[in-house]
């Protein structure tokens, strides 16, 4: 009996690694191939700007913070955060896994770009002021250790946030729901030929599969626990602090309003019997600054 325990950890054990190793791969292969494109079509939204330097701001406040901050965008792409943050005038530095993202990170930017995995970071421990990752937790199988690792390279004096985040409510779509989710991917197609923000979904199998394996928790039936993203942080000595649907000025709301839903989640959650005015059903914003050593670690 204990002996087929073993096996059935071992395969679980060799299951697990193999999927992360496909996520990883497939994030490789897909952003190297549409990098040039994400950087010019992708990502404008002006509101999504203006909430990461809002977060930005507020966790470097302080006198301290003022000069000389050192800045790390985790799983940069091809530099879209970095850009955003200039205004700040931090020293930047930006990981990612796929080496067009960093050229173009690079080239874009300025910045400093190495080549490296969230859950193993090839830094220093407090080396950085600035931790940031917008709408890249749920490209990482192990996030919870991506977060963990934010935290350990994150110095006493700064914070971590991360954007963009899909709750598990979000995802708890309904079978029809479900279908209708399916169905984008011939939509895309055809949209390929007159958005160039769809244009590389041209190869519509090819989009689909690296979605799949690529945005592992950005899937029906998937999504981030906001449970265990507290979990994650505790765990790292940080307290976080989650915006469920959050505005502009990262205020926390019950409700939000049709213009923010977008269409997308509106049709999505009322197939799936929930009201998509709900913040749960949406994305979060989380801000994380270290335990003081002053504060009991389980308040």
């Amino acid at each position: 009996m204990i002996k087929g325990m073993l096996l059935s950890a071992g395969s679980a054990h060799k299951q697990q690694k193999g999927d992360e190793f496909a996520a990883v791969y497939s994030n490789i292969t897909s952003y190297d191939r549409i990098s040039d494109d994400y950087a010019a079509n992708w990502r404008k939204s002006g509101d999504l700007i203006e909430r990461l330097r809002v977060a930005a701001r507020r966790l470097l406040s302080s006198e301290r913070n003022k000069n000389s901050v050192r800045h790390l965008d985790v799983g940069c792409g091809p530099g879209h955060v970095i850009e955003w943050l200039k205004p700040l005038s931090l020293t930047s530095v930006g990981l990612d896994v796929s080496l067009n993202n960093l050229r173009n990170a690079r080239k874009g930017t300025g910045a400093h770009v190495v080549l490296g995995d969230a859950t193993n970071m090839p830094f220093k421990d407090k080396a950085f002021e600035l931790v940031t990752g917008s709408a890249i937790l749920h490209h990482i199988y192990d996030w919870q250790m991506a977060i963990v690792e934010s935290c350990r390279v994150c110095s006493p004096e700064g914070g971590v946030v991360y954007d963009s985040e899909p709750t598990v409510e979000s995802l708890d779509l309904s079978p029809i729901a479900r279908a209708v989710f399916e169905a984008r991917w011939p939509v895309y197609k055809l949209l390929s030929y007159f958005l160039p923000s769809k244009r590389h979904f041209r190869n519509a199998q090819l989009a689909k599969q690296y979605y799949y394996s690529a945005e592992v928790h950005n899937q029906p039936g998937r999504g981030i626990s906001i449970k265990e993203v507290e979990a994650s942080f505790g765990r790292g000595g940080f307290n976080p602090e989650i915006f469920l649907s959050p505005s502009i000025q990262l205020t926390s709301r019950e409700q939000i309003g049709a213009r923010e839903a977008g269409w997308k989640r509106i049709v999505l959650q009322v197939l799936s019997g929930h009201d998509p005015r709900a913040a749960k059903y949406g994305s979060f914003t989380v801000l994380a600054r270290p335990v003081s050593i002053t504060e009991p670690t389980g308040k």
